[in-house]
């Protein structure tokens, strides 16, 4: 056996130990945890409006509307266009004959009204398509309008964006034209 004071170095080193590996895990236990990553920002969906823009006349030829202009404006203006054509139709129905669509629609008048009320423009492309984009939900209408020597219309297509992100497809063409006039030879 050995004496006392042999055993006490040994006891002092093993307690040394021990401190020691005690305080290296409460070291280890206070290092405060890497900074997280910080958040990625949500990815933005756009919210647009787009389609095809086609009108097929009398040759029963499908045509792209390149070039046509297509005015997005809210819902509650359509009534304020209604009005403008109506009001306008009496006027000219009093020089021209009261029947005759295509000289007693008044597009420019109409056209104006839709400007004032604009929300978005866009020009169809020369493969038809369009698009609106930056759009805020709500309810709207597309203002499009068509003039060539044998006829003459407008459009006013309802389209609603229910929430953010979301992107309708409304195409334009003769099924949902609001009225179109054939020329017609006096």
């Amino acid at each position: 056996m050995l004496p006392l004071a042999m055993k006490q170095p040994a006891l002092v080193l093993l307690f040394g130990f021990i401190g020691l590996t005690s305080a290296f895990a409460a070291e280890k236990k206070s290092t405060p945890p890497a900074p997280a990553a910080a958040p990625k920002p949500p990815v933005a969906v756009e919210t647009t409006i787009s389609g095809t823009a086609t009108i097929e006349l009398r040759s029963e030829v499908m045509q792209y509307l390149s070039g046509l202009e297509l005015i997005l404006i809210p819902e509650s203006a359509a009534a304020e266009l209604r009005k403008v054509r109506e009001d306008r139709w009496r006027e000219r129905a009093s020089r021209f004959s009261f029947n005759d669509g295509y000289n007693n629609l008044d597009l420019q008048a109409i056209g104006v009204a839709a400007v004032k009320k604009e929300i978005a423009r866009t020009t169809v492309k020369a493969d038809g398509k369009y698009q609106f984009s930056g759009l805020k939900p709500g309810s709207y209408r597309i203002y499009g309008q068509y003039k060539s020597k044998y006829a003459a219309g407008y459009w006013l297509v309802p389209v609603v964006i229910k929430k953010s992100g979301d992107s309708p497809t409304v195409d334009i063409n003769n099924g949902n034209l609001a009225e179109i006039y054939n020329y017609q030879r006096q």
